[in-house]
């Protein structure tokens, strides 16, 4: 199983060099999450609105990082440590206006993408008989990724080929 496209493309957005490491899918230690980001992580509930609009999102993205390598990586951008941090990244003009097309912050964005990929990851921990206590997630929304899923890899296969 890959990781989503969406999720694919975000990761080299926004998240790759604020978090490096991997999860416990991959059996590696992920990211350090402070108690309040990993309760908030925790807390975030999913919804096929919220990953369509990030999805989507993610696609302009994308783009505006193509057009825009500025955009996608700055000096320090590794340095991003919380959600806060990670949501201030977005802050260019280009970027928030993609996010308001979608009808998202910043902050909703990134807690839509870490808490999806952390439900992927637990999801397949769990498949490969490991734990994924680790990840800052709850069980409702490694159900959704699961419950979802056959809808969640037909976005990212439309992400994949354009169709989107």
């Amino acid at each position: 199983m890959r990781a989503s496209a969406w999720w694919s493309v975000a990761v080299p957005m926004l998240l790759l060099t604020a978090h490096p490491g991997r999860t416990a899918a991959q059996g590696q230690p992920g990211p350090q999450w402070s108690a309040a980001d990993a309760a908030a992580l925790r807390a975030y509930a999913l919804t096929m609105d919220k990953l369509t609009r990030t999805n989507d999102a993610s696609t302009d993205l994308q783009k505006l990082a193509e057009a825009h390598p500025e955009l996608a990586a700055s000096p320090g951008s590794g340095d991003a440590t919380t959600l806060d941090e990670m949501a201030a990244r977005l802050s260019a003009p280009e970027v928030r206006a993609v996010l308001v097309k979608h009808g998202l912050t910043a902050k909703e964005y990134v807690m839509t993408f870490m808490t999806a990929m952390n439900a992927w990851g637990a999801a397949l921990a769990e498949d490969q008989g490991k734990s994924a206590t680790d990840l800052p997630v709850s069980a409702a929304n490694v159900k959704f990724y699961r419950d979802h899923k056959a809808e969640i890899e037909k976005m990212n296969q439309a992400a994949t080929s354009g169709d989107n």
